[in-house]
């Protein structure tokens, strides 16, 4: 229990440290996840696809 203390100690020092890069990271997954979701859509255009992954 006190390790996993210290780990999550550490990756909160890290966020810290790292904002920017961090909400980078977040916004970048989030795109992606998009992306992915809207590519597995049958029926739509690529064009569509990216237009809907963008306002997500």
């Amino acid at each position: 229990m006190a390790e996993e203390k210290g780990t999550l100690q550490a990756m909160r020092g890290w966020v810290v440290d790292h904002k920017l890069r961090a909400v980078g990271t977040l916004w970048l997954t989030g795109i992606a996840g998009s992306i992915a979701y809207n590519w597995s859509r049958p029926g739509m255009k690529t064009s569509v696809k990216l237009i809907h992954a963008r306002m997500a």
